[in-house]
């Protein structure tokens, strides 16, 4: 089916090509018309073709990488199996966070819905980087770790903050919703809807309100921590310092190279985690690399979950609940990264002893 369609295409663009060239009489805008009508004409027919045809035409490509998921499901078998209970035991955490809420005091109301969204938050994320790793695509998996990352820290921060910073976190939306909107408006494709100008003055308005009340500064992108570095002159807050504020630049390096899976670099062009070779250009899904990012995964899960049972505990001291499961949690987290190093180094053994990956 794909020579047919090439033959097509080539005798399209040929033959006005050709037929007209023989006439002295056509001018090069002529032919330049009939080759574009020639393309146009072949572009539409194969269109067509590829959408009456789309299970014959990707059934080779889905069969190898259902396979290949497959495959991986049942050798990281156990690997996987670790990381479900972990996203399973941290949705028990977050029900008994909701449930002891009813034994938030006010003071504490703002930290409360704060940390109970970013651990939501940070579960959605947990759930996309297994669905990533289990399809073979560990470099995806390490570019969503960098949210995750950025979950735990901003939940360090509010955690042993006051309370007052995380109702700048919370007011601080309105400063976010003005800024896209904004750009929105501006830069959006021409047949894209845009809000209307009453909707969008309306926000900015808000927005504006928002910034005078907390003050000059409050309108950059982490102005909602200003109050945390006091010393920092002009200087505007940014997420490196945030972390560097709560002991958590140990992984700094590690949210760098997170971001070369997100940002495209030359390196990012050169390095993936699923295959070292550098001659070798990575195009799809693959059985390597999962080691990091579940290490990763398993750090920065328990530190979220640990500042979720913290504050569970500061609700009420006399209930050892929120203790019990950080230590079970930590526990389950050396487990599983454990299972995906012994995986690993049986993996590489099988294939420097027999050539093979899989058993």
């Amino acid at each position: 089916m794909g020579k047919n369609i090439l033959k097509q295409i080539i005798d399209g663009l040929t033959i006005p090509l050709e037929s007209d060239s023989s006439s002295e009489d056509v001018s090069a805008k002529e032919i330049e018309k009939n080759i574009l009508d020639g393309i146009n004409k072949i572009s539409l027919e194969l269109t067509e073709i590829i959408i009456k045809n789309e299970d014959k035409w990707f059934s080779t490509y889905r069969l190898a990488n259902d396979e290949l998921s497959q495959k991986n499901i049942l050798f990281y078998q156990h690997g996987f199996n670790c990381l479900d209970l972990l996203y399973y035991l941290s949705l028990e955490i977050g029900k008994i966070f909701q449930e002891q809420g009813e034994n938030v005091k006010k003071e504490s109301y703002a930290r409360e819905h704060v940390l109970f969204r970013l651990h939501a938050k940070s579960l959605q994320i947990t759930a996309e980087m297994i669905c990533l790793l289990r399809g073979g695509f560990a470099d995806g998996a390490l570019g969503r770790w960098r949210s995750l990352h950025e979950c735990a820290v901003i939940m360090n921060c509010i955690t042993n903050s006051c309370e007052d910073i995380a109702i700048r976190f919370l007011n601080h939306v309105e400063v976010e919703r003005a800024k896209k909107m904004e750009l929105y408006n501006k830069y959006a494709p021409k047949h894209f809807e845009r809000y209307s100008q009453e909707h969008l003055d309306s926000v900015i308005i808000q927005a504006k309100k928002i910034v005078d009340y907390f003050g000059k500064g409050f309108n950059d992108d982490y102005g909602w921590a200003n109050t945390l570095f006091p010393n920092r002159g002009k200087k505007r807050v940014t997420f490196d310092d945030i972390a560097d504020a709560f002991s958590m630049n140990t992984l700094k390096m590690h949210y760098k190279w997170a971001c070369e899976k997100i940002h495209v670099t030359t390196n990012s062009l050169y390095r993936s985690i699923s295959n070292n070779n550098e001659n070798i250009m990575m195009a799809g899904a693959s059985d390597n690399g999962f080691q990091d990012p579940v290490a990763l995964l398993t750090i920065s899960l328990d530190q979220i979950n640990t500042f979720m049972c913290i504050f569970l505990s500061k609700l009420d001291s006399m209930d050892p609940t929120a203790l019990v499961l950080q230590k079970t949690f930590h526990s389950l987290c050396t487990k599983t990264e454990l299972a995906f190093i012994n995986l690993q180094e049986q993996k590489d053994k099988n294939y420097h002893e027999n050539g093979i990956v899989f058993e």
